[in-house]
């Protein structure tokens, strides 16, 4: 912890820039601009003894590397002698691959056959170094875009003149002593915008892409990493790493997108002008750590059972650099593409998509491929008749961690590569080359459209990808529930009884009852309470507006989260009707009197009739995109009330009481359920061109009062 930390800026050097500053001049202009001319160099330390007896440092600088222009020739180098008060103040913070900003340095004329420079430079006590300028940026801190330390002549002297016993309680400690240090200080690691071709090198990165594992002609294992970390700022955003292994167990495994890797003694050359590494099979080893915050900073995977120490320092500061940074993982030719599930059409080209997975399908025997469900926050914006999954088909997250809002869509992706990958429901993933398909008759799901991917790989959740979803979709929740909210203040509080004066009065009875229509917020909160139990779930929670528009199929079913706004009738007494079960009608059932009382009988079929009473009547379901009138009828009805047997009401006051309580419970503010919906041709009153939706398989909880 040699000195203060410092950004170069601080220097007054408007030149450089904050974090990875660049230099004015090289060493190659030293001999004609540097000396005099108030000018910035950054050079690298490509070599260097510190001599206690003397008390100095020898260093050889060469330019700083940059794979952004591939060097063609071995570096310039120059040669650097420290003296004191300067030795005392930077001899603990100087170290091999540490990048120095330099200005205002003395220079002498030297005939230097090792570094064939004619000049070299100095800091001493001489009246030049009184005026110059130092900050060390060491490897890690430039591969962690940390600020460096800052050394100037006042700082020097300063420190040169603090006595021994003081300077132990600052807490300056000389690194370069002969006390035991970790594993992970032992290792430089150099940040991958400065590899040096045919150079090894230590590397720490981040993964943003990877291959599966494949076998060479000669029989080694072979895997493709694209590494990226702060380092690289420039046109090259990612480098890409060759890894060889004879064994399997020594190939890189990553799990996911956003996983780190650390590599020792990797191989750097040049191909098309471009570096590229390689790890060697022999004397190269790596270790993989969990990108993800808040996750153990030990390896899930190394090459060998005795790997240095991890420093937890720079896995906590790469984790969150990955997090606040867009990292390369979309492929740069892949542009003016659909980037969502509803940007999807027929006719569109391979693209990529970030989505959370939902399910997973089983895998069956001599089926080579299986469906991810997965969901981004929009909705499928495509004619046809979607691919269907039911719950027992598939592995899925829990019902309270399913989101309400967004298409839950089917994506076929081949056995063969889910095998080699763990992905789990609740993962996030980067489906790659999607496209739409339709099953064909001979297909497990025919004439259904589904997704299909050529490839998939999983993420780090934390990722900025992953959370841009997540805010689109909140963004969305806030929007539609900004805009159903104002929409459903502009209605009539009884919408579903425009028409005549008759509802209007069997409303009264209802809301004298129950209060007015629910016209709560529709957004469902975890302080809800759920009254509603579904015999099947299906892993998919249409939005109301979706199952609304033309073409989503009828006959068709659906499973919607929704709040209940209304019912009607609001007279309960008129939720049962008298049926004919001849002619299945209750038009033509009128009520008679006889001398054993009041009996009722259809007209059309006489005697041949037999008259009983069933449910119908309809709920109001609203959600953050609309609402639907849903009609509960017949033996739906009954079992959606809990079994509670049709009747006629205006008889039976035990069976409205228990309606009543029930119908209490459903219009609460804080109540919500769980629906399964079929749609179909609409009934004789309902107009031509609108689909009329029945509720089935669904039932009311038995809540305590």
């Amino acid at each position: 912890n040699m000195g203060e930390p410092a950004d170069p800026a601080e220097m007054e050097i408007s030149t450089i820039e904050k974090v990875f500053p660049k230099g004015d001049i090289d060493v190659e202009d030293i001999d004609a601009k540097f000396q005099n001319a108030d000018k910035l160099l950054a050079v690298m330390v490509s070599n260097i003894n510190h001599d206690e007896d003397e008390e100095e440092t020898h260093m050889i600088l060469q330019d700083v590397p940059n794979v952004d222009t591939v060097l063609t020739k071995p570096p310039r180098r120059i040669f650097m002698k420290i003296s004191n008060p300067w030795f005392a103040y930077l001899k603990s913070a100087l170290k091999l691959k540490d990048v120095l900003y330099l200005k205002n340095i003395s220079v002498f004329p030297r005939d230097n056959n090792i570094t064939g420079h004619n000049y070299e430079m100095r800091l001493d006590d001489s009246p030049e170094s009184k005026n110059a300028h130092v900050v060390v940026h060491s490897s890690e801190d430039r591969m962690l875009a940390q600020e460096g330390v800052k050394a100037t002549y006042p700082d020097a002297k300063k420190y040169m003149d603090t006595a021994s016993k003081k300077r132990k309680s600052l807490g300056f400690v000389n690194k370069n002593s002969k006390k035991k240090r970790k594993m992970d200080e032992l290792y430089v690691y150099t940040p991958l915008a400065e590899l040096e071709p045919r150079q090894d090198a230590n590397i720490f990165s981040v993964i943003v892409n990877y291959n599966l594992i494949k076998i060479t002609k000669t029989g080694d294992f072979h895997v493709v990493l694209s590494l990226t970390d702060p380092s690289l700022r420039g046109e090259v955003s990612s480098i890409v790493i060759n890894c060889f292994s004879n064994t399997e167990s020594r190939i890189p495994k990553p799990l996911r997108i956003g996983d780190l890797f650390r590599a020792h003694r990797v191989w750097p050359t040049t191909y098309g002008g471009k570096v590229l590494l390689t790890l060697p099979k022999n004397k190269g080893s790596f270790v993989c750590i969990d990108g993800r915050i808040g996750k153990s900073t030990e390896p899930y995977q190394s090459s060998t059972p005795n790997f240095s120490d991890v420093s937890a320092r720079m896995v906590g500061h790469l984790r969150e650099w990955a997090e606040k940074t867009d990292l390369p993982i979309f492929n740069p030719e892949v542009n003016n593409r659909p980037s969502s599930i509803a940007g999807l059409r027929p006719d569109s080209p391979g693209c990529e998509i970030i989505c959370k997975v939902i399910g997973i399908t089983h895998e069956k025997r001599g089926i080579t491929w299986r469906y991810l469900v997965v969901w981004d926050g929009t909705d499928v914006e495509v004619e046809g008749d979607l691919v269907q999954i039911k719950k027992d088909e598939c592995v899925m997250i829990s019902p309270n961690r399913c989101p309400p809002r967004g298409a839950y869509f089917g994506v076929r992706v081949e056995v063969d590569i889910l095998s080699k990958l763990e992905i789990r429901p609740g993962d996030w993933v980067h489906l790659r080359n999607l496209t739409l398909q339709t099953g064909d008759a001979t297909s497990d799901k025919p004439n259904q459209t589904y997704g299909s991917a050529g490839d998939v790989r999983p993420l780090c959740e934390t990722l900025m990808v992953c959370k841009r979803v997540d805010k689109k979709y909140q963004n969305r929740l806030a929007e539609e529930e900004n805009d159903a909210e104002s929409e459903a203040y502009q209605k009539e509080p009884n919408a579903a009884a425009e028409g005549g004066d008759e509802k209007r009065q069997q409303s009264q009875t209802m809301e004298d009852m129950t209060g007015k229509e629910n016209r709560g917020n529709n957004q469902i909160n975890a302080k809800d309470a759920c009254v509603t139990i579904v015999d099947m779930e299906i892993p998919y929670y249409t939005p109301i507006h979706h199952m609304k528009l033309p073409y989503t199929p009828c006959p068709g079913k659906f499973q919607v989260r929704a709040k209940i706004r209304s019912v009607f009738p609001t007279d309960l007494k008129r939720w049962t009707r008298p049926f004919c079960d001849v002619c299945k009608s209750s038009e033509n059932v009128k009520k008679k009197s006889s001398k054993g009382g009041s009996k009722y009988r259809c007209d059309a079929c006489g005697r041949k009739g037999r008259v009983s009473f069933q449910y119908f009547f309809t709920l109001t379901l609203a959600d953050a995109t609309g609402d639907q009138e849903v009609i509960v009828a017949f033996d739906e009805a009954t079992y959606f009330l809990n079994g509670l047997p049709p009747g006629d009401l205006e008889e039976n006051d035990v069976t409205l009481k228990a309606i009543e309580s029930r119908v209490s419970r459903l219009l609460e503010a804080t109540s919500w359920g769980t629906f399964l919906l079929k749609s179909c041709d609409p009934p004789k009153e309902y107009e031509a061109n609108e689909k009329a939706f029945y509720l089935y398989g669904t039932s009311l909880k038995i809540l305590s009062s």
